[in-house]
């Protein structure tokens, strides 16, 4: 009889290890793709169904669902339910899966009400948190929107600070208030003009609000250096707001 070695005892030991390990690992891996398998088949066909619920109109589809009430039903059959009351399709898998998922007595069976008030509320859950997305959409294009509008305005607002801090000549200053006194001339109702004028720059108007106020009562279009004069005659107090009432006369 041939006596093995030492080294060669070794080495079967070693081999046979290595062997148990990897079974061990292909099993270990076989076990986990299993399970995945199984749970993303669990999760495509509760999708399926979830999608459905989303839709699902009560008050009109209690006949879709009146199949499934008080019923215990195989996995071909629910799965075969499913297809003529609901329209749902699904695989092989995701039937077997789904099927067990609502066996919740273990008898190899669909438990219809269980089945039923899963999928109602499904369907609300489904239709809430769809309601919530959309909510917090609309919020934030709104917040969107309103930090859009005071960047606008403060464009606005800076663009017209900057063009009264423009420098002007008294040709300027001349040119602004000729302008005013071509409008006067131009109302056949000097009353009504006058009464519009105290009526819409009564009130203190900072620079934007007071050159928007001139082109929406009279139609005034001045250049940057004609504005930065004619708010120099009407800002009184020097604290850049037009206080000092127009009179056309």
């Amino acid at each position: 009889m041939a006596v093995r070695s030492t080294r060669e005892l070794q080495r079967i030991s070693s081999s046979a290890s290595s062997s148990r390990v990897s079974k061990s690992a292909s099993t270990s891996t076989d076990s986990w793709r299993g399970r995945w398998k199984k749970q993303s088949a669990l999760e495509s066909g509760l999708a399926k169904l979830t999608l459905c619920a989303s839709s699902f109109a009560w008050m009109h589809g209690k006949q879709c669902i009146r199949g499934f009430q008080r019923v215990q039903m195989l996995p071909a059959e629910f799965r075969e339910q499913l297809q003529m009351s609901l329209h749902i399709y699904l695989r092989p898998s995701e039937g077997a899966a789904v099927a067990r998922f609502f066996d919740v007595q273990q008898v190899g069976s669909v438990n219809g009400e269980v089945f039923v008030r899963w999928f109602l509320q499904a369907g609300l859950d489904s239709r809430e948190e769809r309601l919530r997305a959309q909510a917090a959409v609309d919020h934030e294009e709104q917040r969107l929107r309103r930090e859009g509008e005071r960047a606008e305005v403060a464009r606005k607002r800076d663009a017209n600070t900057a063009a009264v801090e423009v420098e002007f000549s008294a040709e300027d200053r001349a040119s602004a208030l000729l302008l005013l006194g071509k409008i006067a001339l131009s109302y056949h109702d000097q009353r009504t003009g006058h009464e519009a004028a105290q009526r819409d720059f009564a009130c203190a108007l900072g620079p934007m609000a007071f050159r928007l106020q001139l082109f929406r009562s009279f139609g005034i279009r001045l250049t940057d250096r004609q504005f930065a004069a004619l708010f120099d005659v009407m800002d009184i107090n020097r604290d850049r707001q037009a206080r000092k009432h127009l009179k056309l006369s």
